[in-house]
């Protein structure tokens, strides 16, 4: 190596751990700028593709960063990491057959990586193969033992399967290792309600409200958990907040109904169960019990 050819790479170098540090600070913009301008001088540089994909997929634009890390892989064929975060990204995007697909073939090249294996994992649950789900995560396990990830998708497996002391005492585990781990607390707050455990449940989602308190899906299971304990006007809280910003959510707004029909607010709950038809015009229980208070009010 000459020794202008030395002083380009260690130049190239310090410029892709520049913008790395960027990405990682989440100043975007700075680190894209440096990831373009290495590409402009160099187009095959796998590394800032794989990497400029990865800053795509943080700023919110996961089309473009698959098609930057395929690139990049064009360059590096089946090299792991690449695999992985596309597989990660593809994951994310609820594309199960593409993700499971890049996946195993990062931990065909590369059996000891535990990224791929969780994302199989992950993969295998939300496709309802569980017992695949299950497998994957004692793999990863195995590897890495305090891998909390791991252990919170091995209690989703088991709430699936309906074993709840078994996911209870998993979550325990995995808050014991990160007690602020906050997917680790919501599925806590899951099993709690579906062990009929709702004061705990509503415990866990108004600390987890104070990290994130615009969440709407927090509010959401708080207001089912308000609902188990009888508790209609917090429910109704609950549900109003879910509905006044997702105009088009309809479960939740036939939820609120039950609730104004139980605070004695039944002109109310007929206006949201009319809007629950408009949005979904076959929407058996909401159609069923509008009938019913039209019924009762003629009468």
């Amino acid at each position: 190596m000459t020794v202008n050819a030395a002083i380009q790479d260690r130049s190239h170098f310090e410029k892709i751990s520049q913008a790395a540090e960027y990405q990682a600070t989440g100043r975007f913009v700075e680190a894209e700028r440096i990831y373009l301008s290495l590409l402009e001088e160099k187009p095959d540089d796998a590394n800032a593709l794989h990497l400029l994909g990865m800053l795509s997929h943080q700023m919110g634009n996961s089309g473009q960063a698959v098609r930057q890390i395929e690139k990049a892989l064009e360059l590096i064929p089946e090299f792991p990491l690449f695999l992985n975060n596309l597989g990660q990204v593809l994951l994310q995007n609820n594309q199960l057959d593409r993700a499971e697909a890049a996946l195993l073939k990062a931990t065909r090249n590369d059996p000891e990586m535990a990224a791929p294996l969780y994302g199989l994992a992950e993969c295998m649950r939300r496709k309802g193969a569980l017992q695949q789900a299950a497998d994957y995560t004692e793999m990863v396990l195995k590897r890495e033992p305090a891998h909390v990830d791991a252990i919170v998708c091995l209690a989703q497996v088991h709430h699936d399967n309906r074993s709840l002391n078994k996911a209870l005492e998993l979550l325990e585990i995995a808050t014991d290792i990160d007690p602020e781990h906050f997917s680790a607390r919501f599925e806590m707050s899951r099993v709690y309600f579906s062990l009929w455990r709702y004061g705990q449940c509503i415990a866990i989602l108004k600390q987890l409200l104070k990290k994130q308190p615009e969440n709407t899906v927090l509010y959401a299971h708080l207001g089912n958990a308000h609902m188990g304990l009888k508790q209609f006007d917090q429910a109704r809280q609950a549900y109003q907040f879910v509905v006044d910003r997702n105009p088009a959510e309809v479960n939740l707004r036939y939820n609120l109904a039950i609730a104004l029909i139980e605070l004695g607010e039944q002109e109310k709950a007929l206006r949201f169960l009319k809007q629950v038809l408009v949005i979904e015009k076959q929407h058996t229980k909401a159609k069923r019990l509008l009938d019913l208070l039209e019924k009762s009010d003629k009468e």
